[in-house]
C-alpha cells in the first residue's frame, strides 16, 4: 500500500497502512482518534492538570491498539507516542498542586492535545484524498489498487 506524507506542527508524518489493512477502516479509526483528542482538549478546565495528562495518555495507549494492526510501527510513534507524550508521561508524577506547577502542566498537556489533533485531523484527510486519488478495483472478489506507470498510462498490481 502506497506511503501517505502528512505535514503537521512538528514536521512530516508518513502513514504506511500495513498490507492487508482496510483503507475505509484506517480513515474511520483515524477520524474517530481525532474526534477523541479534540474532545479531550475541550475539556478539563476545572481539573487538575495531572488529570488532564492522566486522561490524554489513556487517550494515547488506546490510539496505539487501535492503529497497530492498521499502520507502522514508526507511524504510531510519530502519531502517538510523540516527545510530547514522553515529556508527560515523565510530567504526571511532579508532586505540586501549586498554580504555577498546574498552569506549566496544563499548557504541556494543551499543546500536546493540539499537535495530536493537528496530526490525526491531517492524517485522516491526507487517506481520504489518497482513496478518492486511487480507487480500488476487484479481481475476483479481491481488492487490487489501480496505479499509474511512470509514462502515466493505466496499469494494475
Amino acid at each position: 500500500m502506497a506511503e501517505l506524507l502528512v505535514l503537521g506542527q512538528s514536521g512530516q508524518v508518513h502513514v504506511t497502512p500495513r498490507p492487508g489493512a482496510d483503507r475505509d477502516h484506517l480513515l474511520n479509526t483515524l477520524r474517530s482518534l481525532h474526534t477523541e483528542v479534540v474532545n479531550l482538549r475541550g475539556g478539563g478546565d476545572s481539573e487538575l492538570a495531572q488529570n488532564r495528562i492522566g486522561s490524554y495518555l489513556e487517550w494515547a495507549a488506546k490510539a496505539v491498539r487501535r492503529l497497530d494492526n492498521q499502520v507502522a510501527p514508526g507511524d504510531i510513534d510519530l502519531l502517538a507516542l510523540t516527545r510530547g507524550y514522553d515529556r508527560l508521561l515523565t510530567a504526571i508524577g511532579l508532586p505540586g498542586t501549586d498554580i504555577t506547577t498546574q498552569r506549566v502542566l496544563d499548557g504541556l498537556v494543551t499543546l500536546e492535545l493540539d499537535q495530536r489533533a493537528q496530526a490525526f485531523e491531517a492524517a485522516a484527510k491526507a487517506l481520504e484524498a489518497q482513496i478518492e486519488r486511487w480507487p480500488l478495483t476487484y479481481d475476483k472478489g479481491a481488492p487490487k489498487f489501480a496505479g499509474a506507470d511512470s509514462l502515466g498510462t493505466a496499469m494494475s498490481p
